[in-house]
């Protein structure tokens, strides 16, 4: 599902984002909110209860035979055969137990299932954002830097459950305490609780208005700061011997400790406003508090006041911390304000349904593919990558890319692989336009070899078979791959066999063997055409002659791009295309093209 919001996120109010985000909820989450705010209003409604019982209670206590004999309660002692003052007291006493005790029964089966709804909506949310994340173009990947999408995945999201949906939960729910609470003060003394909602009212709103500025500026100071610490990191442990090497610790550290010390000063500033106004409230309440039993005592009659300031006493208690946590949750969730910015804008990002789509067959080459007038540039203002580019590539064949850095060689197999889509002119495969569910169909039939293969820390069948849950591998064709790729000896050769567990990155095997493992992975995916880009560059010799006869072995069998670092990988392709800014300008066999092309020749002579 793809959101668009009526405003860009972050030109609204808190409350308007949050209402986007609970838009692009499903619906039982939906419906578990709903049940939630019924069972705070229940809880709301039980502290009136709660405060209702206590006056009588108080006055059960301090003067039993005038309520005993008040005409007012008499209806109902003599419904419930009520006729002592110990009586009285027991039914009175029993009563405000009971409900007290139901009442903070209430309030922690709230806060129980608000805490675990919040977290359902955070892994709701971040499975979303990642769905948005993960089936975007690969023109969006190419632009994105990994600790930007890093900290989106990990900080953000989860920060959408204890930085904005568990406060704003909090809101509400003590929202409603707060209002039951103020209409019960409001019934025993009207004028007093009138003055004292407008002080606390007033101070808080304007506390809130003062800062709420800082706390958006404090959550943008630590999800800047957050990244950048994620982005030190995967520097630093990336090139470990580099920085082992070269002792270049001090740079990494300092950089690390400023952003640190960034993200928690921020945190700091946020928690402070959040908490500090608690205790400037709680003065002026108690102050209040002592003037007005002045005044309820000012005529003598103790026994009466009693009760009253009891009750009056009982309310404030509770509601002092449940404005407290109201504004500290406001606070907590406008600090919070720039990681939902960023989720949101994540979600409204739409997704090219073709994506999503889990019923289509691959499509597999049969004659030939085409590019016809290919024009490609990455941004509008760029250089134009590819210029006017015609190119066929016949079923079955081995054809070699070659040029200079920059020449368009990787674009136009990106091209190739629907990965980019030209800015002007056509790809063909089968002499029928590439686009979208043939597109689709397309990209599951052909396979990438990189010149750096990626490698999970998991075990070599999940490697071969990635992204395939390991219940759904099939066993044969793993094996099969790894025959064709010439790794099969070596892993049957292993201790655990195709079960060892490679580490982080394959750090277990040498660079020909993970060559090999990535060969196997396009093999298992029993794709109709493979490219290899520069799949050969990094290896010595003697493990490139391995590589390339594993290569060799899949001719005639599968259509074949091998882009060419070193030249003698490609001396015995069908057909060699030579790369110049964007265009074809040489082609042929190798032997032909060192004949009629003298920038080949010189490609040949400097490699």
């Amino acid at each position: 599902m793809s959101y668009i919001a009526s405003k860009p996120p972050g030109q609204s109010s808190l409350f308007q984002d949050v209402f986007q985000l609970l838009r692009t909820l499903s619906l039982a989450r939906k419906r578990q909110l709903g049940w939630l705010v019924m069972l705070m209003i229940v809880s709301a409604i039980m502290e009136v209860l709660n405060l209702a019982a206590v006056i009588p209670f108080l006055s059960s206590l301090s003067d039993p035979d005038d309520l005993l004999n008040s005409p007012r309660w008499q209806p109902i002692l003599d419904l419930l055969k009520v006729e002592s003052t110990s009586q009285l007291i027991l039914l009175l006493t029993s009563t405000f137990i009971i409900i007290t005790v139901i009442n903070n029964l209430l309030r922690m089966a709230v806060l129980y299932i608000q805490t675990y709804i919040s977290a359902r909506i955070s892994t709701e949310v971040g499975c979303l954002v990642y769905e948005h994340i993960l089936l975007q173009p690969y023109e969006y990947h190419v632009r994105q830097n990994s600790s930007d999408l890093i900290t989106l995945l990990s900080t953000d999201t989860a920060t959408i459950s204890n930085g904005v949906m568990g406060p704003l939960l909090l809101v509400i729910a003590n929202g409603m305490i707060a209002v039951s609470l103020l209409i019960g003060l409001l019934a025993i003394n009207p004028i007093a609780m009138l003055v004292a909602l407008l002080t606390l009212g007033i101070a808080y709103v304007l506390i809130y208005r003062l800062r709420r500025k800082a706390l958006l500026n404090s959550s943008q100071l630590m999800t800047q700061n957050n990244q950048q610490q994620i982005k030190i990191v995967q520097e630093s442990l990336g090139g470990i011997q580099n920085v082992i090497l070269a002792n270049t610790y001090p740079f990494f550290q300092t950089h690390y400790a400023r952003s640190n010390y960034a993200v928690q000063n921020a945190y700091a500033s946020i928690l402070l406003t959040s908490s500090m106004p608690r205790y400037g409230i709680e003065m002026i309440a108690m102050v209040f508090i002592g003037i007005l039993a002045l005044s309820l005592v000012g005529g003598g009659n103790f026994e009466a006041v009693i009760p009253v300031l009891g009750g009056l006493a009982l309310g404030v208690y509770r509601l002092l911390p449940a404005l407290q946590q109201l504004f500290s949750a406001l606070a907590r969730a406008q600090g919070a304000r720039a990681s939902l910015i960023r989720v949101l804008t994540a979600i409204q990002r739409p997704i090219d349904p073709m994506l999503k789509a889990t019923e289509v067959e691959p499509l597999h080459l049969a004659q030939k593919i085409l590019l016809e007038q290919v024009w490609f540039h990455y941004e509008q203002d760029d250089r134009w990558i590819l210029q006017d580019l015609n190119l066929t590539i016949d079923s079955c064949t081995t054809v070699g890319f070659v040029g200079t850095t920059g020449s368009g060689k990787s674009t136009t197999v990106n091209v190739i692989l629907g990965l980019l889509q030209p800015q002007k002119g056509r790809v063909f495969v089968d002499d029928e336009p590439l686009w979208g569910q043939r597109l689709r169909a397309w990209q599951l039939g052909v396979a990438y070899v990189p010149q750096s293969i990626f490698l999970a820390d998991t075990t070599i069948a999940n490697n071969i078979a990635f992204g395939i849950a390991p219940h759904l591998i099939d066993y044969d064709r793993v094996l099969e791959a790894a025959k064709l790729a010439r790794i099969d000896e070596y892993i049957e050769g292993l201790p655990a066999k195709y079960e060892t567990m490679l580490g982080e990155r394959g750090v277990r095997l040498s660079g020909g063997q993970q060559q090999r493992i990535g060969i196997a992975r396009a093999l298992y995916r029993q794709a109709s055409m493979i490219i290899f880009d520069e799949a050969t560059s990094s290896l010595d010799t003697k493990t490139e002659k391995e590589v390339m006869a594993a290569i060799e072995g899949l001719r005639d069998t599968v259509t074949m791009v091998l882009i060419a670092h070193r030249l003698s990988t490609i001396q015995t392709c069908d057909r060699i295309f030579e790369f110049q800014d964007g265009r074809i300008v040489a082609a042929g066999t190798y032997n032909e093209l060192l004949k009629s092309s003298g920038s080949f020749r010189r490609l040949a002579q400097a490699r």
